[in-house]
Protein backbone atom coordinates (compact mmCIF):
# COMPACT_ATOMS: atom_id res chain seq x y z
CA UNK A 1 0.00 0.00 0.00
CA UNK A 2 1.33 3.82 -1.20
CA UNK A 3 -1.16 5.49 0.60
CA UNK A 4 -4.59 5.35 2.41
CA UNK A 5 -7.36 7.53 3.33
CA UNK A 6 -7.37 8.54 7.29
CA UNK A 7 -11.48 8.48 8.26
CA UNK A 8 -12.58 8.74 11.59
CA UNK A 9 -15.43 5.68 12.33
CA UNK A 10 -16.73 3.65 15.15
CA UNK A 11 -14.04 0.89 16.20
CA UNK A 12 -13.58 -2.49 14.38
CA UNK A 13 -12.09 -5.48 14.96
CA UNK A 14 -8.70 -5.75 13.12
CA UNK A 15 -6.42 -2.46 15.07
CA UNK A 16 -7.40 -0.57 12.11
CA UNK A 17 -7.99 2.09 15.01
CA UNK A 18 -5.00 1.65 16.85
CA UNK A 19 -2.57 4.55 16.31
CA UNK A 20 0.87 5.22 18.11
CA UNK A 21 2.85 8.41 18.65
CA UNK A 22 6.69 7.20 17.44
CA UNK A 23 9.70 10.10 17.36
CA UNK A 24 6.60 12.49 16.20
CA UNK A 25 5.22 10.52 13.86
CA UNK A 26 1.79 9.24 13.99
CA UNK A 27 1.19 5.37 12.57
CA UNK A 28 -1.39 3.17 12.53
CA UNK A 29 -1.02 -0.44 13.74
CA UNK A 30 -2.12 -2.15 10.35
CA UNK A 31 0.42 0.21 8.71
CA UNK A 32 3.41 0.65 10.72
CA UNK A 33 5.91 1.54 7.99
CA UNK A 34 3.25 4.53 6.99
CA UNK A 35 2.74 7.91 9.26
CA UNK A 36 0.16 10.65 8.84
CA UNK A 37 0.99 13.06 6.25
CA UNK A 38 -0.98 16.84 4.79
CA UNK A 39 -1.71 16.47 1.23
CA UNK A 40 -1.45 19.47 -1.02
CA UNK A 41 -1.04 22.81 -0.23
CA UNK A 42 -1.50 23.29 4.22
CA UNK A 43 -4.64 25.21 4.09
CA UNK A 44 -7.31 24.59 6.33
CA UNK A 45 -9.28 21.63 5.18
CA UNK A 46 -6.24 19.70 3.46
CA UNK A 47 -6.51 16.03 3.97
CA UNK A 48 -4.57 13.98 5.86
CA UNK A 49 -3.42 10.73 5.08
CA UNK A 50 -1.23 7.54 5.64
CA UNK A 51 1.78 7.67 3.42
CA UNK A 52 4.97 6.00 3.50
CA UNK A 53 7.60 7.25 5.92
CA UNK A 54 10.09 7.59 2.50
CA UNK A 55 8.27 10.67 1.47
CA UNK A 56 10.43 13.91 2.80
CA UNK A 57 9.36 15.79 4.36
CA UNK A 58 8.26 13.67 7.69
CA UNK A 59 6.16 15.19 8.75
CA UNK A 60 5.77 15.60 12.69
CA UNK A 61 3.06 15.79 15.48
CA UNK A 62 2.73 16.57 18.81
CA UNK A 63 -0.59 16.49 21.24
CA UNK A 64 -1.52 19.12 23.82
CA UNK A 65 -2.28 18.82 26.89
CA UNK A 66 -6.41 19.80 25.43
CA UNK A 67 -6.43 16.93 23.31
CA UNK A 68 -5.12 18.91 19.99
CA UNK A 69 -2.90 17.06 17.51
CA UNK A 70 -0.65 19.99 16.05
CA UNK A 71 1.03 19.71 13.16
CA UNK A 72 4.98 20.88 14.04
CA UNK A 73 5.35 21.78 10.22
CA UNK A 74 2.82 24.04 9.85
CA UNK A 75 1.75 26.27 12.76
CA UNK A 76 -1.07 26.89 14.20
CA UNK A 77 -2.66 23.79 12.79
CA UNK A 78 -4.28 20.54 14.07
CA UNK A 79 -6.59 17.89 12.91
CA UNK A 80 -10.07 17.80 12.90
CA UNK A 81 -12.80 15.68 11.52
CA UNK A 82 -14.30 17.88 7.83
CA UNK A 83 -17.79 16.92 8.64
CA UNK A 84 -21.26 18.16 6.66
CA UNK A 85 -23.17 16.62 4.54
CA UNK A 86 -20.53 14.90 1.43
CA UNK A 87 -19.42 11.67 0.85
CA UNK A 88 -15.85 12.88 3.08
CA UNK A 89 -17.45 14.22 6.13
CA UNK A 90 -15.27 11.61 8.07
CA UNK A 91 -12.02 12.45 6.72
CA UNK A 92 -9.47 13.74 8.86
CA UNK A 93 -8.21 17.31 7.91
CA UNK A 94 -5.94 20.16 9.21
CA UNK A 95 -7.85 22.83 10.52
CA UNK A 96 -7.35 25.81 12.92
CA UNK A 97 -8.22 25.48 16.40
CA UNK A 98 -11.52 26.24 17.21
CA UNK A 99 -13.46 27.10 20.65
CA UNK A 100 -16.59 24.56 20.81
CA UNK A 101 -15.48 22.12 18.24
CA UNK A 102 -15.26 18.71 20.15
CA UNK A 103 -14.16 17.52 16.50
CA UNK A 104 -10.55 18.98 16.95
CA UNK A 105 -10.14 16.99 20.69
CA UNK A 106 -8.70 13.74 20.67
CA UNK A 107 -8.37 10.90 23.13
CA UNK A 108 -4.98 9.22 23.82
CA UNK A 109 -4.71 6.34 25.87
CA UNK A 110 -1.22 5.94 27.37
CA UNK A 111 -0.26 1.81 26.97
Amino acid sequence: MKAGRVVVSEPRAGGSCIWYYEEGLLKNQVAPTMSLQVIGPPSPGSKVVLWAESRLPRQTWSISELGHICSQMFEGQILDVKGGRGYDRDHVVLWEPTKDRPSQIWTVHVL
